[in-house]
């Protein structure tokens, strides 16, 4: 049950990054399913990031998802990226962010619970619980990062090697950890590789003039 409900999380995660992607088809029972040149839903970027540009492109060449389906309370899923692009450029007009309107639930106290509804509850409670820790637990890793930022006169662009992000213990070692202390806290290391920033012209033709990076660093 907990890996079926497990499988629509993460379809529903990615149909809302992703345009035309769905696991419904796909072999993520096998424990696996990769995605091959899939697009970023630019207007998900554009709400979910709230920063003041027009993002113009977002592309993956390869997403590789790992689901372990006989121990998901014991092994990490993992979500690879490889070859991913992002680029955004000066806004023409002011830039509108839709937000969601945060809605509270409400409780009736008026309203006596049975027995029946309190242990159903309590299970629900278990079962999210779970949930929650296998969903804290996601491992990911992106290979070949480049962002851009384009404006009529330059182009910014800072690219990594290889960045994660992977749960740990309170000893700051991978694992697949449980909450800690009091406030229940899960911990989460991320590791960045080779970083390169660029600021590159652009002439009177529209063309980039390449030059060297500003930063390099392994």
């Amino acid at each position: 049950m907990a890996a079926s409900i497990v499988q629509s999380i993460i379809n529903r995660y990615l149909q809302k990054w992703l345009k035309n992607v769905t696991t419904e088809q796909a072999a993520i029972w096998q424990g696996e399913v990769v995605f091959k040149n899939v697009e970023l839903r630019l207007d998900v970027l554009q709400e979910e990031l709230g920063l003041p540009v027009v993002f113009t492109r977002g592309f993956i060449q390869e997403l590789r998802v790992y689901l372990p389906l006989a121990s998901l309370l014991r092994d990490n899923i993992k979500f690879t990226l490889s070859n991913v692009e992002v680029v955004a450029r000066t806004p023409t007009g002011p830039v509108n962010i839709p937000k969601s309107p945060m809605k509270s639930p409400k409780l009736d106290p008026s309203k006596a619970k049975s027995a029946d509804q309190c242990e159903g509850q309590e299970n629900q409670g278990w079962m999210q619980s779970v949930l929650s820790r296998i969903m804290q637990n996601i491992n990911v890793d992106i290979r070949n990062l480049v962002f851009k930022y384009c404006t009529d006169e330059y182009v910014s662009s800072i690219s990594w090697k290889s960045l994660s992000v992977k749960s740990a213990n309170v000893r700051w070692q991978p694992a697949f950890a449980d909450p800690d202390g009091e406030t229940q806290s899960y911990f989460k290391m991320i590791d960045l590789e080779h970083a390169t920033w660029c600021l590159d012209a652009v002439d009177a033709t529209g063309n980039v003039v390449y030059g060297s990076p500003l930063f390099n660093r392994e």
